[in-house]
């Protein structure tokens, strides 16, 4: 902040030598080359010092995922890559986007059919190579992101299942030259956890370690 402050006064000292008695007619020029030339200070001195800074986290939100139903034969029936997997444990579907084409009420529990109880849902569609995961919010919210752009983790319970993101940030400690404000955050990433049972039942292939 100090570097801020400084930057004002100094420009505003040089425009007052050199404007002299027009000073206040030029306040608003005196005004913009003060805030530019104090935005430059500011983003120099922080690039400078950043990359000696230590860093924190912080959990910014927290959203509870949901239990939900998928057609166990449909699993079965998808997932032929899957060699050394039980295919009614692994909430896989290939090839097949059955979590963006049906509505939610399909997935609601039905005992008369052959269901298989999920947190999470990976699948494919279409041509394209991506993966997507698909959860439930609530009881009739469906959620999905790119497996690319989400980090999976093992939750502190089979009772527990949340999404959340999870941010990077560096620490300025109580420095009056630089504040956190001021400097970008370092890194942001989204992070499911998921019931320890239903983890350990995800093939190696899809699951990242986790940053930070």
């Amino acid at each position: 902040m100090l570097t801020y402050i400084i930057s004002v006064i100094l420009v505003s000292f040089i425009c007052l030598c050199f404007f002299k008695k027009n000073f206040w007619e030029n306040r608003y020029i005196v005004l913009f080359i003060s805030c530019g030339v104090a935005l430059l200070a500011t983003l120099a001195i922080n690039f400078s010092v950043r990359g000696r800074l230590q860093t924190k986290t912080e959990i910014t939100w927290i959203k509870p995922m949901k239990m939900f139903y998928v057609s166990t034969d449909l699993l079965i029936k998808n997932m032929p890559h899957l060699d050394s997997l039980s295919p009614e444990k692994s909430p896989i579907v290939k090839g097949y986007n059955y979590y963006g084409d049906h509505k939610s009420e399909e997935f609601h529990r039905d005992t008369t059919k052959k269901q298989t109880p999920v947190t999470i849902l990976f699948y494919q569609f279409g041509k394209t190579k991506d993966v997507w995961v698909g959860t439930f919010t609530n009881k009739d919210n469906q959620d999905f992101w790119r497996l690319d752009d989400v980090y999976l983790m093992k939750s502190s319970a089979d009772s527990v299942a949340y999404a959340c993101k999870k941010r990077q940030y560096y620490d300025t400690g109580t420095s009056n030259w630089i504040t956190g404000f001021s400097i970008p955050r370092k890194s942001i990433i989204t992070i499911l956890h998921i019931p320890p049972t239903e983890y350990d039942m995800i093939p190696d292939s899809l699951i990242r370690p986790i940053p930070f």
